[in-house]
């Protein structure tokens, strides 16, 4: 079976227009749709969530792998595309040192008045004087504590467990990205970190601090982009791929994967320099700034919801991905099939709040969505479907006489043979009698011999069709 095709036509209008002016090959056509959607997720998760019906909010950051051949060519794609998050990222740099020395400032003067206070404090006790007058003092400097301005840096290559922890220590959503360089990235982290990464697909704050301090939660969402070759994901799947499904991680994930091998000319990455790709800078900027506006002041995440009749179709699809899943069939990708739905509100909000629409999602995005995480469940189905066992040495043995007694029997001037003569014929084919008699019995489950009783003997023949058949090979 051959790699699922991806549907480019279930894009939003700007990913087409996009891939139009950025990509002229299959291959580049697909990295183009994976990497603009996790930067999407990236502008995004900062500035809305969506409420799926009858459920809870669920952030919009994304999981996503691509399989390729083509990392080095591929990753020029993902590069031309990140161009104006690293820009925007370095204005706010530059433009937010300033807040960055006020801080520090601040922070020493109030470094400086809890010192003064616990001072006076210890100077009380000492002197056995009533302190309630200065630990209230104290509440009120310690609520004062001023706070550090975001961290601009959005884009993370560190897959160890320290940089988990760093990409999500920051308030602005983060993108991990990295390009196959002989091990999957998600082989730096063990099994039982698998948990931190669904949580932060989640959205779910993650407990965390030094030894000795109180755990802080980590809210910030962070999305993972990965271009993988597919021996690098199978030799992952060989050694993490069951803990990789069973904690739940496996199935967080969107897959693509490129079937052409064939490497990608420089020619075929144009330029960014078109209306559309000047449309995409725009978008992403724009939500850019609104997710910095929204951590300086405060304020939550914009709620995006499922039109009625969206919701309705939204809800079709939570039923037929849940029959899907007690399927007989479908138990190498029943996690997926439980995620589906969630994945497809997610996505179908990523393309509603990047595209800029106003109001609800609607019915045709939720079948857009719908149909390219089909896709990538057709991919998800396809990489993990379970392989036939090989062959056993009995099994193969048995194939050998089986072909060689056929051959036999067509050389053969009666074109068979009676039992009486099984050692003859086992002695002539260098086999047992016992091979021989399993050898006639593969051959008759097959339709190829026919054994016939009469006179007292069982005679083995060749079926006339069979002759001919195996005449002209």
């Amino acid at each position: 079976m051959s790699a699922p095709t991806f549907p480019h036509d279930a894009v939003s209008p700007l990913q087409a227009d996009l891939r139009n002016e950025l990509s002229s090959c299959e291959a580049g056509d697909l990295l183009v749709a994976a990497g603009a959607q996790a930067l999407m997720s990236l502008a995004v998760a900062g500035v809305a969530e969506v409420h799926q019906p009858g459920g809870k909010p669920l952030p919009l950051t994304s999981y996503s792998t691509v399989q390729t051949e083509c990392i080095d060519d591929g990753m020029q794609y993902l590069q031309q595309l990140m161009v104006p998050v690293q820009e925007w990222s370095q204005r706010q740099t530059q433009e937010h040192q300033r807040d960055h020395r006020d801080y520090l400032a601040r922070r020493a003067i109030w470094d400086e008045r809890g010192k003064d206070i616990r001072q006076r404090i210890r100077k009380a006790v000492k002197a056995g004087e009533d302190t309630a007058g200065l630990q209230k003092e104290l509440a009120e400097i310690q609520a004062q504590e001023p706070v550090a301005p975001a961290d601009h840096t959005l884009l993370f290559t560190d897959f160890t467990k320290q940089g988990a922890w760093r990409s999500g220590a920051g308030l602005l959503p983060a993108l991990r990205w990295a390009a196959d360089e002989g091990v999957n990235p998600l082989s730096a982290l063990s099994p039982k970190d698998y948990p931190v990464l669904a949580s932060q697909w989640n959205g779910v704050p993650i407990p965390h601090g030094r030894v000795g301090e109180a755990h802080q939660g980590i809210h910030r969402r962070s999305s993972i982009f990965l271009v993988v070759k597919p021996g690098t994901y199978f030799n992952f799947c060989k050694q993490h791929g069951k803990s990789f499904k069973e904690r739940g991680l496996g199935a967080r994930f969107q897959y693509s994967h490129v079937s052409s091998g064939r490497p990608i000319s420089s020619s075929a990455v144009a330029a960014g320099s078109g209306p559309a790709y000047q449309k995409y800078v725009s978008h992403m900027t724009a939500h850019l700034d609104d997710m910095a506006l929204r951590v300086k002041n405060g304020s939550g995440l914009k709620p995006v919801h499922l039109s009625p009749r969206a919701s309705r179709t939204w809800e079709d699809c939570h039923y037929h991905y849940f029959e899907a899943m007690h399927r007989p069939g479908n138990q190498h990708c029943r996690d997926f099939l439980a995620r589906m739905p969630e994945h497809i509100a997610r996505m179908a909000a990523r393309n509603h709040v990047f595209e800029g629409l106003e109001g609800d999602i609607s019915p045709w995005e939720v079948e857009c969505a719908e149909e390219i995480m089909r896709y990538h469940l057709d991919v998800y189905a396809w990489l993990h479907e379970p392989k036939p066992p090989a062959p056993t040495k009995g099994q193969l043995q048995l194939w050998d006489d089986a072909e060689a007694l056929c051959a036999w029997l067509w050389r053969h001037p009666d074109q068979c043979f009676p039992n009486t003569q099984n050692r003859h014929v086992a002695d002539m084919l260098c086999m047992t009698v016992a091979r021989l008699r399993k050898a006639i019995v593969l051959l008759k489950e097959d339709g190829i011999v026919r054994v016939t009783e009469g006179g007292g003997k069982v005679v083995v023949r060749l079926r006339p069709e069979e002759h001919l058949r195996v005449g002209s090979l």
